[in-house]
């Protein structure tokens, strides 16, 4: 019978340790400093004030310099006249509105043992916003180059690559979590060449090509061939990073945080932490003080 993953029980949950990258992102967060003191609290929101502030600028920023070179008020641009600004700022503040939902929904309540996990999942979302960003900048001046069409081939090739990266992914967590064995078809395996290939030699290309134009800047027009696929192979290469990232690191860590959400005090008893230690003192005198709850 096939399981899902958001499924599993409380001692299966318990598996997903045994996923090595798990575990080494459960030890890394847990190096941060502790928020439940009053000290690191305050700390925590003075800095995290400054970060939300710097990263809605950098988005903002993307946006607004992509509106200016599509409107001609940089100067001479080394790329031709787009037809069509793919991100102007209105983009921008729908997919700042998206951002701040999820943010809202997905905020810190206070509960400790959720602390960091939160604050990765919103600070993901944060990315994924920055690399949609960076994808449109890349669409609106390439997109008289390499043409509409030639474009949406390479994001079509990037969606098949993910769909399979994540296949295989969940594959894994499901035996880990039930410990069932999957067999990899002809088509995975071929795809998992083609994705380690990329991984091989992508960067190597891209490197060359930096490098070729640090060296040799006044080689070629600015516009030549070199450059335009330097650009082009940057981003293609970002996205495929972005996609391991997420496929092998963030989403198993936050499905771990699922199930420490899920099954809260099972995990407590689990690590032998008090309620107060687990949940935070903010959290313990609101939801879980003077309630049924409070000493189990």
């Amino acid at each position: 019978m096939k399981r899902n993953i958001f499924n599993a029980t409380f001692e299966e949950s318990l598996n997903l340790k045994d996923d090595s990258l798990i575990d080494y992102m459960d030890k890394d967060t847990h190096k941060l400093p502790d928020p439940s003191t009053q000290s690191e609290k305050s700390k925590a929101r003075i800095f995290g004030y400054i970060i939300v502030i710097f990263m809605i600028g950098t988005a903002f920023l993307i946006s607004f310099i992509c509106t200016k070179g599509f409107e001609g008020k940089l100067g001479e641009s080394p790329f031709p006249k787009p037809n069509i600004n793919f991100l102007p700022l209105k983009i921008f503040w729908v997919l700042f509105f998206v951002w701040l939902c999820i943010t809202l929904i997905f905020r810190d309540r206070g509960e400790y043992f959720m602390s960091r996990f939160k604050g990765l999942f919103n600070m993901n979302t944060y990315i994924i916003w920055l690399v949609i960003e960076i994808n449109l900048f890349f669409i609106t001046f390439f997109s008289t180059t390499l043409t509409i069409s030639v474009i949406i081939s390479f994001f079509l090739i990037l969606l098949f690559l993910a769909y399979f990266i994540f296949q295989n992914k969940i594959r894994t967590i499901k035996n880990i979590l039930f410990t069932e064995h999957y067999e990899q078809n002809k088509l995975d395996k071929f795809f998992e060449k083609i994705i380690t290939t990329i991984i091989k030699y992508g960067s190597i290309i891209v490197t060359v090509g930096i490098i070729w134009k640090i060296i040799f800047p006044n080689s070629v027009g600015r516009t030549d061939t070199i450059g335009l696929i330097t650009f082009v192979l940057i981003c293609i290469f970002v996205d495929i990073v972005l996609i391991f990232a997420e496929a092998y690191l963030l989403f198993p860590y936050l499905l771990y945080g699922y199930y420490k959400e899920k099954y809260s005090e099972d995990y407590r008893l689990y690590e032998g932490k008090t309620q107060l230690e687990w949940y935070g003192e903010k959290y313990f005198d609101k939801y879980i003080k003077g309630t049924k709850l409070e000493g189990k």
